[in-house]
């Protein structure tokens, strides 16, 4: 795989929890339908595809009801593709890295923007409560900062909405096996729930993980449903703090709620084993109803287009070629097909072939954000090579180009992908024009989407390192390791370290 290009795939994947595969002609008929914030695509049944587009309609309502901060603030479109059979779940199931046979679904973004994959099991309660804790996942961005028992926490939290048979909201309603675990288990120390990050045991070990992920649910329900004389005002101050720091302390909890940790401890524990579990029940007007879709037949150029793109983005590269070229036969003269195809070699290391591809692709049609930056990506391959991040390895003609092109990506609807600033920060630092404050601003924008990212990170800690300022490059990898993963701590500590040393024996490589 190209490292350049599709480090997201590394990143922003969240898996669900059932299966997926996939022809042309696995079900009779493929729909589609578009809403404000939706597009949906499926060959289930249409009563199968409502009952799973609702799903997701209703938490991301209940979410913005209470808190609207924490939803993403970009006009971009979620694809949905809800598989009708077997054979197409099987062919859609994520299995880059890992092969799980049950898989619910997933939600992850390429350059086109961010697809979900969901299954058609229709009533299944366990399936509804995946699919909706991953989707406030996907709302909340996987490369935030927030802490991680609010990131669970609220994945929980929103997993049991639905409507009741009155045709109301209902938010917060319990869950029966969260409850018994840690009355069973007991509650965990909240310094470990409140330090936990994805690399602790209190996350990643099976003893600890139940504990993690019911308490930081039974911590959030109390804020927000339980008997207490905490205004509901203090609450969301308390979440908007928890969503900006990785680290919290007993002084932090004390400002914000009045109690300490012995105190929430007991107070938690009481409400555990005796509390009154309220909810929430939201009348839905006409603005807030879920909206019946108007659902319309798809050819098949267009569902094999579709299924190429979900392959590419989550099988091995060899899997997935048969749907790539099934994509060009299908309509040889598409150029959204080709950009597949170029992309596809890319991956493969084809550089010169896929840059052929894209050029070609452009030329058909100039405004394909997957065409625009997979060229960048493959000029950068080709004309750098080990040059990377080298000062006048690019030069100025080529720099242009490619920002350029980044850039109208970026208004097409690219900016929610962060690879789309990983590669304008690239640019910017390996060319022969030295860049100033005002043009790594996007770079910043980018950092402020996708705190959490580690090419994003990379860029500005070079770029701070090599204006003379390494303790600023520090400080900023200080504040947000705690989110990333062991494997990309030590690389971006060895990044660092290897700039203090070429800083320190190239005193003249000040860019300002």
């Amino acid at each position: 795989m190209n490292p350049l290009y599709r480090t997201v795939s590394k990143i922003v994947v969240s898996l669900i929890a059932v299966g997926f595969t996939l022809t042309a002609s696995a079900a009779p008929t493929w729909w589609r339908a578009e809403t404000q914030d939706f597009i949906i695509v499926g060959n289930a049944r249409k009563h199968e595809i409502q009952q799973n587009f609702e799903a997701i309609w209703e938490a991301k309502t209940a979410l913005q009801s209470l808190f609207p901060k924490l939803n993403r603030t970009s006009n971009e479109k979620l694809l949905i593709i809800i598989p009708g059979d077997a054979k197409t779940r099987e062919t859609l199931s994520f299995r880059k890295g890992r092969r799980a046979k049950n898989l619910g679904g997933y939600f992850t973004i390429d350059a086109e923007g961010a697809f979900a994959v969901v299954n058609d099991t229709g009533g299944s309660e366990m399936t509804r409560h995946t699919l909706i804790h991953e989707y406030v996942h996907h709302l909340m961005s996987d490369d935030s900062i927030a802490a991680l028992w609010l990131k669970e926490g609220m994945a929980e939290l929103f997993s049991s909405t639905q409507k009741d048979k009155s045709g109301k909201l209902v938010i917060g309603q319990p869950l029966p096996n969260s409850i018994g675990y840690l009355k069973y288990k007991g509650l965990m120390d909240f310094d470990r729930l409140f330090q936990a990050t994805r690399s602790s045991p209190e996350y990643t070990s099976g003893e600890h993980a139940g504990t993690f992920y019911c308490q930081s649910w039974l911590f959030l329900h109390y804020l927000i449903f339980g008997e207490n004389d905490i205004e509901f005002s203090q609450v969301t101050r308390f979440v908007d703090f928890a969503t900006h720091h990785l680290n919290f302390t007993e002084k932090d909890i004390t400002d914000h709620l009045g109690l300490t940790y012995a105190e929430l401890q007991e107070t938690l524990k009481k409400h555990l084993n005796t509390g009154t579990y309220r909810r929430l029940e939201i009348e839905l007007d006409e603005a807030k109803a879920v909206p019946q879709l108007e659902l319309e037949k798809v050819g098949q150029a267009y569902v094999r287009r579709l299924i190429a793109r979900v392959t590419l983005q989550v099988m091995p590269e060899e899997e997935s070629r048969p749907w790539i070229e099934a994509a060009i036969a299908s309509d040889p003269n598409s150029p959204e097909a080709i950009s597949l195809q170029a992309e596809w070699l890319l991956d493969r290391e084809n550089y010169e072939e896929a840059s052929n591809l894209f050029e070609k692709s452009l030329a058909m049609d100039s405004e394909q954000p997957r065409a625009l930056m997979g060229s960048v990506a493959a000029t950068i391959e080709i004309k750098l090579s080990d040059k990377l991040y080298s000062p006048g390895a690019l030069n100025r003609d080529d720099t242009l180009l490619c920002l350029q092109r980044l850039f109208k990506a970026r208004e097409l609807g690219a900016g929610r992908n962060p690879d789309l600033y990983r590669l304008i920060g690239l640019v910017w630092l390996s060319s022969e024009v030295y860049p100033q404050d005002k043009h790594m601003s996007v770079i910043y924008e980018g950092h402020e989407a996708f705190p959490a990212n580690i090419g994003i990170l990379q860029d500005l800690s070079l770029y701070l390192a090599r204006k003379g300022d390494l303790q600023s490059a520090r400080d900023l990898a200080k504040k947000v390791m705690p989110a990333l993963t062991q494997e990309s701590k030590v690389a971006l500590s060895e990044a660092l370290a290897k700039l203090a040393r070429w800083r320190k024996s190239t005193k003249s490589a000040s860019l300002s």
